[in-house]
């Protein structure tokens, strides 16, 4: 399909395919579906609503992605965390060097 934008595309692709649908195939049922209309709803009406349904679709994907990244940002804020208080835990203090002197050289 061209005239789209990437981002555009590969997200109604998602949300088709969530639907159990590939373009190919929604795109027969929108066009079957516009031509088989009643009369008192043009295809144009047919094919816009099936259009809202994607970008509904896309925008449901977009807030599921974007609190998963939430939620993965969190976790791996919280993972650090552990990880400095962990490491702070396990440093050795440091140890205080005695000067070497024939007394102690042994």
């Amino acid at each position: 399909m061209y005239g789209f934008e990437h981002e555009t595309y590969t997200a109604a692709t998602k949300a088709i395919r969530c639907g159990g649908l590939i373009v190919g195939q929604w795109c027969k049922k929108a066009l079957r579906a516009a031509t088989e209309s009643p009369k008192d709803k043009p295809a144009v009406v047919l094919l816009k609503n099936q259009l809202l349904k994607i970008v509904e679709l896309v925008a449901e994907q977009n807030r599921q992605a974007a609190a998963r990244e939430e939620g993965q940002e969190k976790e791996a804020r919280e993972l650090k965390e552990r990880l400095t208080a962990i490491e702070a835990v396990q440093r050795p203090t440091p140890k205080k060097r005695l000067h070497n002197t024939p007394a102690n050289a042994l």
